[in-house]
């Protein structure tokens, strides 16, 4: 969302998506990066898992990568369709 594009096409077509529609909406988002410090994501992003925020965690990867391919395989019925546009 900083740079507006991608190079992967889903992830490009949903940054062209949310500035269209900022545009009609007349707004203006501001996006920021978050130092390491701040950022309670950092750490396991980067398969750190020593942190005491992550004692009691539970990974939840398998589960979320079941949801993620069902998204891709219903989004990838849409084709084109699922490409163009919102109104």
């Amino acid at each position: 969302m900083l740079r507006g594009v991608c190079n992967n096409l889903v992830v490009d077509s949903f940054a062209e998506n949310f500035v269209e529609t900022e545009s009609l909406i007349h707004t203006f988002t501001w996006f920021a990066r978050v130092p390491s410090t701040c950022n309670v994501a950092d750490h396991p992003s980067r398969g750190v898992t020593s942190i005491e925020l992550l004692r009691n965690a539970c990974n939840v990867s398998d589960v979320a990568k079941v949801v993620m391919d069902g998204l891709v395989a219903q989004l990838s019925t849409l084709g084109e369709k699922g490409c163009a546009p919102s109104p």
